[in-house]
């Protein structure tokens, strides 16, 4: 017997009252080890989510990591294509004097160009043939002091002299009508590139006064079918507004016209802008060509 505050407490109740606290202590054990366990299941729940999550952003890598791999591929042989066709165009094709004209130091004309034409036109009905070309430059002296001349650069596959070219030139706004011929004067080598100047007489052109040209020539032999082709740059000039080429390949029965940009390298872009004529012309335009940019502008006639 057990005494309590001075009571005394039967067995048997203490007996209860110790099983009742065992109890007690043991569903309260329970509910602590649930709640852990919840806990414990909870954080594996994340784990799990968290994993997951990044075996989703590692699948997506690697697909990303494919899509890359596939575009390289695809720029590799696009690459690879262009770089085999840039040695069909050029290689093929034999341009010494395009490469010659971009490769050689050249006087650059103080002027601002707003009209720069060039008319081309194939002569003769062989595998062989002549170009006549006129060029109508119009423009303006930007410099600040009087212009005695205008530098021209020409060139061509065959090496023909320059008294042989039949060159001659027109002052337009003093002769309108084309009275008076007057001879370009060579300046340098007498080769496939030929630097001509063309004179503004004795008092030369003023500051910011106005000029207006013709200058025409014809360069025999020129043409060599199946490399038809003919080229024009703004490289002489400091600034051109507009370069306008008209190219008439005569009896050439042409499949299609091409035009291209052809830097120092000979690397190569193809242009669109294309504007068919009648007949065997085409007409070209390039706005605001960049003299800086020393490439030339080749035309390519796929033809019979």
């Amino acid at each position: 017997m057990l005494h309590l505050s001075g009571a005394h407490v039967p067995a048997r109740y203490l007996t209860i009252l110790i099983a009742v606290l065992l109890f007690a202590g043991l569903v309260y054990a329970e509910e602590v080890f649930r709640r852990r366990a919840n806990h414990l299941a909870a954080g594996a729940n994340d784990f799990t989510a968290q994993l997951n999550a990044a075996r989703d952003d590692a699948d997506r890598a690697r697909a990303n990591l494919q899509v890359v791999s596939a575009e390289r591929d695809g720029l590799k042989q696009e690459l690879e294509r262009a770089s085999s066709e840039r040695l069909l165009l050029i290689e093929e094709m034999a341009l010494p004097s395009l490469t010659v004209d971009l490769r050689s130091p050249r006087t650059v004309n103080p002027v601002h160009v707003d009209e720069y034409a060039v008319r081309c036109k194939w002569l003769g009905d062989g595998p062989v043939r002549d170009a006549e070309a006129t060029f109508r430059i119009k423009g303006k002296n930007v410099s600040d002091k009087p212009l005695a001349e205008l530098y021209v650069s020409v060139a061509g596959d065959s090496s023909v002299p320059m008294l042989l070219l039949n060159s001659k030139y027109y002052d337009l706004i003093s002769d309108p009508n084309k009275e008076r011929e007057m001879a370009p004067v060579l300046k340098g080598a007498d080769g496939f590139l030929k630097s001509v100047a063309l004179e503004f007489g004795s008092q030369g052109l003023n500051p910011f006064d106005r000029f207006s040209l013709e200058f025409s020539f014809t360069w025999p032999n020129v043409i060599n079918s199946p490399k038809n082709y003919w080229y024009i740059h703004p490289l002489d000039f400091q600034e051109v507004h507009e370069l306008t080429i008209e190219l008439d390949v005569g009896t050439v029965k042409p499949g299609r016209v091409e035009a291209y940009v052809v830097g120092t390298n000979l690397e190569y872009r193809k242009l669109n802008r294309v504007y068919p004529a009648n007949g065997s012309k085409s007409l070209f335009v390039f706005r605001k060509p960049d003299p800086g940019n020393n490439s030339a502008y080749l035309l390519v006639v796929d033809g019979k």
